[in-house]
Formats: structure tokens, sequence, C-alpha cells
């Protein structure tokens, strides 16, 4: 028999390992099969430390490397040998490798994908073949700089050359140039000089915020007063005024400048501590939180623009410095260049950034006067030239003003009296305020008239040399608020009158049949006395009956007068509902102990109103609940209260007979009854009553109660 020789069994994983080169083989799902010991070692890791670990949570990123494109290149690639089921021969591509002290190394890698199919011709593994090709690539790029830094050697000594000829042209262009800059320096002062004269003298409260700790880079007089003159430039407002602290500004200023939305405020109140001796002002202003964005779309700051409307409520930064290229190329360039070139170049930066400066600004305090919330217009000269209007001027009074005088732009202002009031203000300088001044004219296409109301300022504007050289006009359209104001003072007329005259009326319907029922009741008491022998009982009954009526009908009067005579008087009185109930206890004690009533209530608040409504208002409330109590169930009613914002609400609750839903808002109407007289006495005024007091206060009433289960009363009141 011949002998066959028996081929010793190969160990293919040993083999993979021992194989020449970066390898690692892969399942469908990315995760590490094997790896070579030439991986291995260029990787610095350890077999047992990466097979059966997920490929990229093994090699993270380099979260420092801006231009890292190598595991999104990698994953793709992958995915295409799984989709495509052939090779993939990667782009050379930046993948660092992370060091045993966490720093990583930059590595450049060469990298083909391959697939090994199943017998189905799916792909079971993926061959990752790649070559650390770092040496390779940083020595091209060294070569690329040389390469580089020769020519720009070689450009640099042409540039030398050529302005050691041009000395005497640089020479002539710097003496130029410094005039020029001089004569533009000059106008562009002289219009900031105009401008901040007339953020200065506007009498609107402006201020400028700068950067996200919101550090007053400006305020204008009238800002500083409304603090009491405090030292506010140079300070974040949380520091020049913390008695803002704990109200919703600095919020709003944080989000305006978070979000560059503005922020419009109507009526808003603030505390103010304006003297710091503890005394704290209520004052209320309609102002805009504006944000000042750069040249980049950037928030650099914010303008405040406000109205102090107390009276009516009753009644980016700097230009960004050089980038770091050209600090690097100017530094290369003066070391090759002339003296007279570098002071050239260095006198042409400084003019150029103090004119970018001046230019920033003039079109910052343009930007406030632009986006103000008030109608703003800058006249020059004698006869009033318009040199400047925002949108909302031109709104009211027409566009396409500038460059027309007051007189050839709005004629039909003739003779109204506003022109004369310009030359006034201009010749004497004193500035006129006018508040709710008429007008009539017509800023429509149909040249209709209307009338107008405003609030307006002229106030003249001084050179550096104090002498006059226009106006600035601020305007506020204050229509609405007049018309409305005179409807609410024609309806108040109104009310006023017709109250007056229903008092009259219930006081004379009162008086006057007050005297018949004292009659008729004198007279039924006399008869029963006198006569009572002499009368059946039938006589006597239908007697008892007449004078009963009469006493409910006397009883009836004195409650409609009572009813008719609740209003708020002007005085701010204060009431103590403690001491209410308590002398409510005593004007009610025999109905509290023949009912063995239970009063529970304590700690109850002060609030703004009359005493006297008080106590009607509590002992028709404490009577109702006496008067609906359960057969022999003792009455126990309990009086409470609790905030809620700027009310107290109260709670007068009982376990009496209760109050079926459907009447819950009927028993408020007067003379309305649910029972009748042979069950519960009564007028059916007391809750109507209560209702009117608690509404003139601006509080509400309403019931929570079912039928045989208490009624609870809540209503509310001022603090």
């Amino acid at each position: 028999m011949r002998e066959v020789n028996i081929l010793p069994e190969i160990n293919y994983q040993k083999l993979f390992e021992s194989i020449s080169g970066l390898y690692l083989i892969l399942d469908p799902k990315f995760i590490i099969i094997q790896a070579t010991n030439d991986y291995l070692s260029t990787s610095m890791r350890k077999r047992e430390n990466i097979l059966g670990k997920y490929l990229f949570d093994e090699f993270h990123d380099n979260p420092n490397s801006t231009n890292s494109s190598g595991p999104k290149n990698l994953i793709n690639s992958l995915n295409k040998v799984l989709i495509e089921k052939i090779s993939d021969v990667m782009d050379i591509f930046n993948y660092d490798i992370i060091l045993a002290n966490g720093d990583f190394e930059v590595k450049y890698w060469k990298t083909e994908n391959s697939p090994i199919l199943d017998k189905n011709g799916n792909v079971e593994y993926i061959i990752h073949k790649t070559e650390d090709i770092t040496e390779f690539i940083l020595l091209k790029n060294q070569e690329i700089k040389f390469n580089n830094e020769l020519k720009i050697k070689s450009d640099l000594e042409n540039v030398a050359n050529e302005l050691a000829k041009s000395e005497i042209k640089y020479r002539k262009l710097f003496e130029s140039l410094e005039i020029e800059v001089e004569k533009r320096t000059i106008q562009l002062t002289s219009e900031q000089e105009k401008l901040t004269s007339l953020l200065m003298n506007a009498p609107a409260i402006i201020a400028i915020l700068n950067g996200d700790k919101h550090t007053f880079e400006f305020s204008n007089p009238k800002y500083s007063q409304v603090f009491g003159n405090r030292q506010l430039v140079g300070l974040p407002i949380r520091e020049a005024l913390p008695d803002l602290e704990g109200q919703i500004f600095f919020d709003l200023l944080d989000n305006v400048y978070k979000t560059g939305i503005p922020y419009i405020g109507n009526e808003i109140p603030v505390s103010i501590d304006k003297y710091r001796n503890g005394i704290v002002e209520d004052v209320y202003f309609n102002f805009v939180y504006q944000p000042i964005l750069n040249k980049n779309k950037n928030v650099t700051g914010i303008t405040i623009f406000a109205f102090d409307i107390t009276e009516q409520v009753i009644s980016r930064r700097r230009v960004e410095e050089l980038n770091q290229e050209l600090i690097k190329s100017e530094a290369e360039y003066k070391s090759l260049s002339e003296l007279l070139e570098i002071k050239v170049e260095e006198r042409t930066k400084e003019l150029s950034r103090a004119n970018k400066e001046i230019e920033y600004q003039i079109n910052k305090l343009n930007d406030v006067l632009i986006n103000a919330p008030a109608a703003i217009c800058l006249l020059e000269g004698e006869q009033h030239t318009f040199s400047l209007t925002n949108s909302l001027y031109e709104n009211l009074f027409g566009h396409n003003l500038v460059g027309k005088t007051v007189r050839e732009a709005l004629p039909l202002f003739d003779g109204q009296g506003y022109f004369e009031i310009l030359d006034q203000v201009y010749q004497t300088g004193k500035p006129f305020i006018g508040k709710e001044s008429y007008a009539t004219f017509g800023n429509d296409e149909n040249g209709i008239l209307k009338e107008y109301y405003f609030d307006f300022v002229y106030q003249r504007i001084l050179n550096k040399n104090n002498q006059a050289t226009g106006i600035s006009a601020f305007v506020y359209d204050v229509t609405d608020v007049v018309i409305s104001r005179h409807q609410i003072e024609k309806l108040n007329r109104n009310l006023k009158r017709s109250n007056d005259e229903l008092k009259s009326f219930a006081y004379i319907a009162s008086h006057d049949l007050q005297e018949p029922l004292r009659t008729i009741n004198s007279y039924s008491e006399l008869i029963s006395r006198r006569y009572k022998d002499n009368l059946d009982e039938k006589a006597k009954d239908f007697l008892s009956l007449i004078i009963s009526a009469s006493k409910r009908m006397k009883f009836l009067i004195e409650n409609i007068l009572d009813h008719s005579k609740i209003e708020r008087t002007e005085e701010k009185n204060v009431s103590n509902i403690n001491e209410v109930m308590e002398n409510l206890k005593l004007n009610m004690t025999t109905s509290i102990q023949e009912t063995n009533t239970t009063l529970i209530y304590q700690n109850l608040p002060f609030v703004k109103t009359e005493y006297q409504y008080m106590v009607q208002l509590f002992q028709n409330l404490i009577s109702n609940s006496i008067k609906y109590r359960k057969k022999n169930i003792d009455p126990i009613i309990i009086i409470s209260a609790i905030k809620d914002n700027d009310f107290y609400v109260f709670s007068v609750k009982d376990n009496g007979i209760g109050i079926s839903e459907k009447y819950h808002k009927q028993i408020f109407e007067i003379f309305k009854r649910l029972h009748n007289r042979d069950e519960y006495e009564g007028t059916g005024i007391g809750l109507a009553s209560c209702k009117k007091i608690v509404e003139i206060y601006g509080g509400n009433i309403w019931i929570e109660s079912a039928e045989g289960d208490g009624t609870n009363v809540l209503f509310t009141l001022p603090v």
C-alpha cells in the first residue's frame, strides 16, 4: 500500500496575525474580528483590548482636529463595500491615533477595504488594509512649504527694491493722505458732535449698553435723572442699577442680546429707589430694547429708547482688529521695508481705524434715531430745511422731505402756529414742549384732511462754538390716546349723571313711600289696640297682615336706598377684616346665640376698601348662612382668605342647605328669591348689594355649591 503523507494542520489565525502589513478583519457590523501584529504595533493597541469591539468606538476621532474627515470617509467606504460587494480604495486621509497619555498623533493613511463573500454571495467579512504614509505626507508638505518660502522671499526682495525706488512717491502720498484725512476727520467729528448733541438734548430717555454684561457706554441726562443722576457710564447695568434686580429688565436685556430680537414694552412698571434712601417709586415706561449689530450681523450692544408715561397711566462692539494673517504679513514686510514705508503704513492704518471708529459711532447714532419709536427730524438753518427724517416721521408727514424747508414740504401747517414756534425756538434757544397739540393735515393720496393730536418737543441744536445750526424735533402721535380719553370722559360724565339721577330717584321714592307706610302702620296699630275687643278673629288676622306687610315694605325700601348709595369714594381707606368680624359678632350676638352658630376665622388681611361696606358685605353673607341652615344642625361658618397677585380671594363657607347649580348666577340679581317668604324671610337685595360692593373695587363674586351640600361664596378684593 502506498504511504500517504499527512500535512500538518495550519493555524490560519496565527498565519493571519503574522502577515506583514496593517490588516483588520471586520464583520458586516464593523466589529473587529482579527488584527495583524503590524496593525497592533502601529496603532499601539493590544489584541485583547480591541477584538470584539466596534471599530469607531476603539479608534476615536481627534476632537481638536479642524480638518479631519477620516471617520466619515472610512464609514462611507465600508458601507460602499457592503452594498456593492467590491473592493474600494480610499483617497489619502487624515486619521489621528490616540496615545497612551490621551494625546493624539497626526497620521495619514492609504486604505483599501475588500469584501469576503459567503456561498450565497453576501458579505461575510471585510478585509481592512491600510498603510501609514504619514512620513511621506509630512515630507511632501515640507517641500511645498520650502518652495513657497523661497518664492515669498524672492517676491519680498522684489517689493523691497520697488519700495526703495519709490520713496519720493510715498512721501508725497503720505503728505496728501494726512491732509485728506484731516479734512475727513473734521467733517466726521462735526457730524458726530451734531448727533451727540441731539441725543444729549433729546426729550426721550436714551442709553447705549455695550457687550453681554450690558455696560453703559452712553446715557443722556434724561436717563440719568430717572435714576437720581447716578454714575452709569463704564458700569455694567447690574452693578449700576442693583434696585432693578428681581424685576424683568435684566432677563429681557439678556434675551435681546442673545436672540437679536428687539423688545417693545408698553406701560411697564419699574420700581426705583431713585435716591437710594429706601423710598421706592413706581414709574411707568414705554420702551424699546433695540439690538446693535456690527457688519457681520452680530449683536454688540443694546440701545434703550424710553419715554416716561407715568402721568398717562395714572391719567458691537468696536471694529475688529486685523486678522492674524495680516499681522504676520506685516511683521515679515517690516523686516524688509525702509523706515519711511513703515511709518507711512502705520500712520495710514492708524488714521483708517480712527475714521472707521468715527463712522461706526455715527452709524450707531443714526441707527438709534432711525429705529426710535418716535417721529424724529433734524432741521438746518433759519429756513428749517430737512436734513434727516426717520421712518415714523415720514409715515406721518410724507416722504422725500430731505432738502426741503418745512414751509415747502408741509404747506398745510401754515396758519396753525407751528412754523412760528420753530422760528421762536431757533432765535431764542428756548425749547418748546407741546402737549396734545391739535393739528389738521392730509398725508394720503386723496389729500383728505384728518385731525391729529401730538406731543412734541422742538430743541435748538448748537455747534461747538455755541452757535445755532438747526432744530431737532421729536413728535409723538397721541391721537388715539386723546380721542379715547375724550370718549371715556364723556362716558364717565353720562354715567355720573345717570348714577346721580338714580340716587336722587331712589331717595325721593323711598322718602315718598315711607311716609304713607308710616301712616298705614301707625293707624293699623292704633286700631289693633283700641278696637281689638270689637274685632272678630278674621278682622284681627287682616289687620295683622297689614302691619306685617307694612314692616316688610319699610325694610325693603330701606334696603333699596342702601343699595343705591353703594359707590366707591376717592379716599384711600384700608379695612382690617379681623376687626370687621369682631364688630359683626357683637352686632349679631342674638342671632348667633339663638342658632348656636360657630364662626371660624383667623389672620384675615387688610384690604383697600371702605369699612362700612365691608361690614355690610360680611353681615349679608353671614346672615344668609345662618338663615339657610339645615334643620337640627348647628351652623358652622368658616371665613378665610388667600393672596392671588394684587387681590385677596375670600371664602365664606357654610354647612347649610346649599344651592342648585342652575341658580348660581341668578341669586346675585336684585329681588331674586329662591324660596317663598313663608319658608325664609328676606327682600332679595342682600346678595345683589354684595355683588355691587365687590365690583366697585374691581373684584368678582361667585358661588360654589350643590343642593344639600352647603354653600361657599367666594369673592376678590384688592390688596
